[in-house]
């Protein structure tokens, strides 16, 4: 866990999934001289975060992303595998849970498993009878 400031100052605790988790404990090992873990890029800090990353998926040919849109598909994709909304809302920096509920409805997560117990066929039965349906004079 790590406490990260936000946009607007609100500070945050960031959980780190496990497989970087080793790589970044060899990293501040190398740079145990240092407060940081990565090197720092004054563009970075400067608030050019768009432009870097523009400049970046330009140069391996991948189409333009807004970092809004790296956020919104982190949350869609942690709803997505069960992780609870309260959480994602938490580590995602949302204070309004009706913001929240767009990523819940995207995700899908709201309706999952709605129709599981619907089972108006049973098709064990071979039942045979196919009825045709009456035609209109439009049809």
């Amino acid at each position: 866990m790590a406490l990260k400031t936000t946009q607007k100052r609100r500070g945050s605790h960031v959980e780190i999934a496990p497989p970087p988790l080793h790589l970044l404990k060899e990293l501040k090992i190398k740079s145990a001289d240092s407060v940081f873990v990565l090197p720092r890029i004054d563009d970075w800090d400067a608030g050019r975060q768009a432009e870097i990353l523009r400049t970046f998926l330009f140069g391996i040919n991948l189409p333009r992303i807004r970092f809004h849109d790296l956020r919104a598909s982190w949350a869609t994709l942690c709803l997505s595998r069960g992780i609870e909304s309260v959480k994602v809302m938490s580590m995602g920096g949302w204070k309004d849970l009706k913001t929240m509920m767009v990523y819940v409805r995207k995700a899908g997560i709201n309706i999952q498993g709605m129709t599981d117990s619907l089972n108006f066929h049973d098709t064990a039965q071979n039942t045979g009878k196919i009825l045709k349906l009456k035609q209109t004079a439009e049809d």
